[in-house]
């Protein structure tokens, strides 16, 4: 039975993988990949890509959360098999998570998240807007949401509305209470561009869910193993030193056939006065 392309389980997992790094002074002051520990809630294409892809680089702390059922458009954007239709989510990453590294703990209850207070945790938020009727949502989500402490940080990976699918956009990695608005995300979304072909459109639709899991698996680590507490954007504590120019922009991920394009946009949330830090 054909599987999908994404996400791709590593045939031979490193040594250095198979166990904690050795005590030891480390040079840059990080924390080792396998001390992260990740929240996962809501699962796009995108996240569950990266939660697999995080797995294979070494991290063992998951909590999985999203008992929605698996979509064709899931399956066709490459993050799940065709047999994964109708089931749910979170037990199918969780179960590729396992297969890509043995060490990993991928739990499905948010209430067993107690790594808050840890310079070495992150939330990563799946945000899909393309659907206005609200349709996609969960009662269960909604509910794990209330369980995040307001000073957890958050990366927020947005589906957003009238755009190709496949479009994604990696929001900066924000205090949870100054997490963006949907108006300033519709608004870093800005026009949509010219979708492919739909035959060019799905043919590339894996290959541009594999780019967006990567450019996130990179993204998670380079945050959550910043390091000891610093103070970050705007002053606020931050998991680590956190890069000013990147706090202040958004990474849209357009889908092509067969080409996508990465693109900056300016993070609109500085002027907003719902959702800003300051």
């Amino acid at each position: 039975m054909p599987t999908s392309a994404v996400p791709a389980v590593p045939a031979a997992r490193h040594p250095q993988l198979r166990r904690t790094v050795s005590t030891g002074v480390r040079l840059d002051g990080r924390p080792p990949v396998t001390d992260l520990q990740l929240m996962f809630l809501g699962l796009s294409p995108v996240t569950a890509a990266a939660a697999v892809l995080l797995a294979g680089c070494g991290v063992r702390g998951f909590v999985i959360s999203d008992p929605r059922p698996v979509t064709w458009d899931d399956a066709a954007a490459g993050a799940f098999d065709l047999p994964d239709v109708g089931r749910s989510r979170d037990l199918g990453v969780r179960q590729r998570i396992r297969a890509a590294n043995p060490n990993a703990v991928a739990l499905s209850d948010p209430a067993r998240f107690t790594a808050e207070d840890r310079p070495s945790s992150l939330v990563i938020r799946a945000v899909d807007l393309s659907d206005p009727d609200g349709a996609s949502l969960d009662l269960r989500a909604a509910a794990a949401e209330g369980r995040v402490r307001e000073r957890q940080e958050v990366l927020d990976v947005v589906v957003p509305g009238g755009h190709a699918p496949g479009t994604t956009m990696l929001w900066p990695v924000r205090p949870w209470y100054a997490r963006a608005c949907t108006d300033c995300m519709a608004k870093a979304a800005g026009t949509a561009q010219p979708e492919p072909s739909r035959g060019a459109r799905y043919d590339a639709w894996p290959t541009h869910t594999a780019l967006a899991a990567a450019v996130l698996a990179q993204a998670v680590i380079a945050q959550a193993g910043a390091g000891g507490p610093e103070v970050g954007h705007r002053g606020h504590p931050s998991n680590g030193p956190v890069d000013g120019s990147a706090a202040e922009h958004v990474t849209v991920l357009h889908p092509g056939g067969p080409v996508s394009t990465i693109e900056r946009v300016p993070n609109p949330q500085a002027a907003c006065p719902l959702c800003a830090a300051g």
